[in-house]
């Protein structure tokens, strides 16, 4: 799962492959940079065009099919689902249809966890005021 922080990807969270763990990618960039970008979901099996994919690595391929998700919470990017299939396995549309359910959730959750942190901080920061205004009045 990749979240946007500005202008860029940023991996949060990966099964398999931990060393991902940190990297930034470019909005447009890649595969995930497309999704984000154009809002819309990608089937790929096998080899990854650069050109239909730029800042893809050239040559890559794979033998498992992936399927990547925009998470679009109230017309808002938050982030990429990235799905890869097991080996031999396709993706079907039924599975598309699936994992969009679960994006649409996750970027729910996402939204409202950043709206949490949001308001949490701008508590701590009005508490602090308080504590200040009141030490200063004695």
């Amino acid at each position: 799962m990749m979240l946007v922080e500005g202008d860029e990807l940023v991996t949060l969270c990966v099964r398999g492959r931990e060393e991902a763990v940190g990297a930034r990618l470019r909005l447009g960039e890649g595969i995930a940079g497309h999704v984000a970008l154009r809002r819309e979901p990608v089937l790929i099996e096998g080899h990854v065009d650069p050109k239909e994919f730029p800042g893809s690595p050239t040559g890559r391929r794979t033998s498992r099919a992936r399927c990547q998700l925009p998470l679009v919470h109230r017309d808002e990017v938050v982030g990429v689902l990235n799905v890869n299939a097991a080996a031999d396995y396709a993706f079907t549309e039924y599975d598309l249809r699936a994992v969009a359910v679960f994006a649409e959730q996750a970027a729910a959750a996402i939204a409202n966890a950043r709206l949490y942190e949001a308001e949490r901080a701008h508590v701590a920061e009005l508490i602090e005021l308080r504590h200040e205004h009141v030490g200063g009045a004695g």
